[in-house]
């Protein structure tokens, strides 16, 4: 072989390798760039890259095990007890009546009475002996007149809904003193509560009302405060034991829902307008842009199915088993009014 082969040979081995650590090289850039995308939203802003959407601009995370017991081990509370191991109890449930309710701590309740088709079980049938047993012994068979007339015995049960006052929380995010273009373009982000990320909102320029919106579209600046409310709803499956009402379990949503404080500046950078728009439940109706929900909270026969079977195990015991969260949402609208399916 001729040094001038050689030489060839050697120069276009070393092309070669060349070439391949450039393709490894140019994959990795791609790879990292998918990567990159996967956690940035359409408009641009972080959001949780675990979400799916569940309709159209309403985003879910479910949880992992670990982020839920690091969840109570951060607030102090101890992880409630796994309840896996019921659900042989009840069949359905058929609505009997409804009434609604507000108590002496402002707190609003909308309690709803069901009859209970039985499972063919060894657990059922073991909750309807001892439903039986216990009437058989109980001293007075009459129990309480309910409000709307349902005269309850051992063993019945109901679901309260209960809703606690809502509580103003803190600002937890802020526009930039701009003008209406850039509006166009910036979002507020609130971080979830148990895993990373943030619920991402529209275009803030939609957020802006009244007076102030009219001086953002006559080119005045202006500026926007996002601050949070919340409050906690309860869903508790109740049986009725020894002339009184009980609470067996415990699922409960924690919702979210905020205002928003609004200027705009003259021209000499003094406020010209200045006012709130309110995100409210209830009489304002709109619905939260994040809640964090609990594993059956929206399931009524897997409520009265654990309560029943903490029943059986101690009917007079006085503390519900508690559910855990399990999944956390998230709306792009935050003005979206309407009503959560309770």
């Amino acid at each position: 072989m001729t040094k001038a082969v050689v030489k060839d040979f050697m120069l276009n081995d070393w092309r070669e390798k060349m070439l391949k650590k450039l393709s490894v090289f140019l994959l990795t850039i791609a790879l990292a760039s998918t990567t990159a995308m996967s956690v940035e939203g359409k408009d641009g802003n972080q959001k949780n890259d675990r979400s799916i959407e569940v309709e159209p601009g309403v985003y879910q995370v479910e949880l992992t095990d670990k982020e839920i017991a690091n969840y109570y081990d951060k607030i102090g509370e101890g992880m409630p007890e796994d309840q896996s191991h019921a659900g042989n109890i009840v069949k359905d449930l058929t609505e009997i009546k409804k009434e609604e309710y507000e108590d002496a701590k402002g707190n609003y309740h909308i309690v709803t009475y069901y009859s209970v088709n039985f499972k063919n079980s060894k657990e059922a049938k073991e909750v309807q002996s001892l439903i039986d047993e216990t009437k058989a012994l109980s001293q007075s068979q009459e129990g309480m007149i309910e409000p709307l007339g349902v005269t309850p015995t051992e063993g019945d049960v109901r679901i309260d809904v209960t809703f606690e006052k809502l509580l103003t929380g803190s600002k937890f995010d802020s526009s930039t003193k701009n003008v209406w273009t850039a509006f166009s373009a910036e979002y507020y982000r609130k971080a979830f509560d148990i895993t990373s990320g943030y619920a991402v909102s529209n275009p803030i320029a939609g957020y802006f009302t009244g007076l102030v919106l009219t001086d953002l579209q006559n080119s005045l600046q202006g500026k926007g405060d996002a601050v949070s409310a919340y409050r906690i709803v309860h869903k508790l499956g109740q049986v009725y034991h020894k002339n009184k009402w009980q609470t067996y379990y415990d699922t409960y949503q924690r919702e979210w829902y905020w205002k928003h404080d609004q200027l705009s500046y003259n021209a000499n950078n003094t406020v010209k307008n200045a006012s709130t728009a309110w995100y409210y439940p209830d009489d304002q109706g709109y619905l939260p842009f994040s809640w964090a929900t609990t594993s059956d909270f929206n399931n009524n026969t897997r409520i009265q199915d654990v309560a029943l079977y903490q029943y059986s195990l101690n009917p007079n015991g006085t503390t519900p088993a508690r559910d855990f969260y399990r999944t956390e949402n998230y709306r792009s609208d935050w003005k979206a009014k309407g009503r959560m399916n309770y």
